[in-house]
């Protein structure tokens, strides 16, 4: 029996190390990149010299963030860019399959990306660059500000607030929009996927068209329902009153009594 608890006691020894060398390695893997570069309050780790056409996407993404009640001005991003790294290709078998991901202070992209760097593929579906950028950049940010045990996976925060409050910032829109207008346009979009479980779903913006999968396109409407029409901040939002059910059918409703309120947006 002695025996048995040694042998217990050194796996448990052994499962503890490997798991924090990997916790060290997932923080830190900029040394498998050849090239780092600076721009603003980002660092970016790329296999190939990062081309200065970037900095724009970088901009609209810091530009995005930068109305979030989460923003902290002093906070550093390190991005990890896939363009031949092997990095990508082992967070995907940790993480899982994403067009990207975005903890600590790390945002590590997983789908190709196009030669003007407008756009992120994955799956044969495109999201915008920025935007997506922007919303990994949200998760660094909301566990900046909540800390490791304020954070998903270790609080159990409801999917909808967590990863819905990274896609309304992502996808807020230029002055020039009415965002009221834009709610309605996307929900009668929802609408439409009423009695489907699970669909790709393209998302108007003011710069066209974007990807989101059927859940993050309703989280996302929920949210933008819950700041831009109740007026309520993150904060509010995860209050454990703040429940899924009555926040879809408020928001169900509000559609059904303006739908005809607003006029569409117009974009490119």
């Amino acid at each position: 029996m002695k025996g048995l608890f040694r042998w217990m006691f050194r796996m448990f020894i052994v499962g503890a190390a490997i798991a924090g060398l990997l916790i060290v390695f997932m923080l830190n893997p900029q040394i498998l990149y050849a090239h780092t570069k600076t721009y603003k309050s980002i660092s970016i780790f790329s296999k190939y010299q990062c081309p200065g056409r970037f900095n724009a996407i970088i901009d609209q993404s810091l530009d995005l963030i930068s109305y979030s009640e989460l923003y902290d001005s002093s906070f550093r991003f390190r991005l990890f860019l896939n363009d031949g790294s092997v990095f990508p290709t082992v967070s995907k078998t940790i993480l899982g399959n994403a067009f990207a991901w975005g903890y600590s202070n790390n945002i590590v992209l997983n789908g190709t990306t196009d030669s003007s760097f407008g756009f992120i593929s994955l799956n044969g579906y495109k999201r915008q660059l920025a935007r997506t950028i922007a919303h990994e950049m949200m998760h660094c940010l909301q566990a900046n500000r909540f800390g490791i045990f304020g954070s998903r996976p270790l609080k159990n925060i409801p999917y909808w607030k967590w990863e819905g409050y990274p896609e309304y910032i992502s996808y807020r829109s230029s002055v020039h929009y009415n965002e009221d207008s834009l709610l309605i346009v996307n929900l009668g979009r929802l609408d439409s996927f009423k009695n489907h479980s699970y669909a790709p779903v393209e998302v108007d913006t003011d710069e066209g068209k974007s990807f989101a999968g059927l859940d993050y396109f309703r989280w996302w409407l929920m949210v933008k329902y819950c700041i831009d029409i109740k007026k309520m901040s993150f904060a509010d939002m995860l209050k454990n009153e703040v429940g899924y059910e009555a926040i879809y059918t408020e928001m169900i409703n509000w559609y059904a009594n303006h739908r005809y309120s607003f006029s569409p947006p117009s974009g490119p």
